[in-house]
């Protein structure tokens, strides 16, 4: 399925994340004519709006266009269930070898920490992981009605497919536990599978934001605990 075909509508009040693309039905068999074919190596999307510019251009586009997009044509495909409201920008991986099969995934962050790798084509999970602690909850809201009732994953995170064996996506996790004590933590977490990378996760005591070094000559831009929808990190290769 190429990028094109998966515009993300969040259904924040009945936690489903809604699926669309060419097609006017819920659900298509892979040989309807509405669906546009497979292309071998179609754009991710690996960080908020596409870019560390944060444009949200695909300047790969090649199926979508004014006369195509419109109701006849255009329309949900599939629906997502996941644990809590989705802030962050869902993230898309093109051919990603998950236990010897190959798959388009489609990662999804919610507030109440929960992370998912959803097949972007058939809707299974392929992989759920909660990034609460022991004993935590997410966060309360600290009386903000932007992000209300619970506080857990906000911002967007961001892929590397070049980190870890298989690559790996970063996210910023928010938290608290029965003592009141709240916890932000940087999470790096193999793509294929959910398991945490390179001895992680990180705690952060502080709210300013600052540069991670995580490889030779490749930083990590951290804001840690925002919670506006913007950019939690990007990367920068000297």
């Amino acid at each position: 399925m190429r990028l094109s075909q998966l515009l993300v509508t969040l259904l924040v009040l009945i936690s489903t994340i809604s699926l669309i693309g060419c097609s006017g039905s819920a659900s298509l068999p892979a040989n309807n004519p509405m669906v546009p074919p497979v292309v071998p190596h179609p754009t991710d999307v690996l960080t908020f709006h596409n870019d560390n510019s944060r444009t949200g251009q695909n300047l790969k586009e090649s199926i979508l266009t004014p006369a195509n997009v419109k109701s006849t044509t255009f329309g949900k495909l599939q629906f997502f269930s996941v644990d809590g409201k989705v802030d962050a920008q869902p993230l898309y991986l093109s051919n990603v070898t998950v236990a010897g099969a190959l798959h388009n995934l489609l990662y999804v962050a919610t507030e109440h920490n929960g992370l998912y790798a959803f097949d972007a084509d058939t809707g299974a999970i392929v992989w759920h992981i909660s990034l609460l602690g022991p004993g935590e909850s997410p966060s309360d809201d600290h009386g903000c009605d932007q992000v209300t009732p619970e506080i857990g994953i906000t911002a967007t995170g961001v892929i590397d497919r070049t980190r870890g064996p298989n690559g790996a996506i970063y996210v910023i996790a928010v938290s608290k536990n029965g003592s009141g004590q709240y916890f932000q933590r940087l999470h790096a977490l193999d793509i294929t599978t959910g398991t945490e990378l390179f001895g992680g996760p990180k705690r952060y005591t502080h709210l300013s934001p600052e540069l991670v070094p995580i490889a030779p000559a490749v930083w990590l831009s951290l804001i840690p605990h925002s919670i506006q929808r913007e950019p939690l990190c990007s990367f920068s290769r000297e």
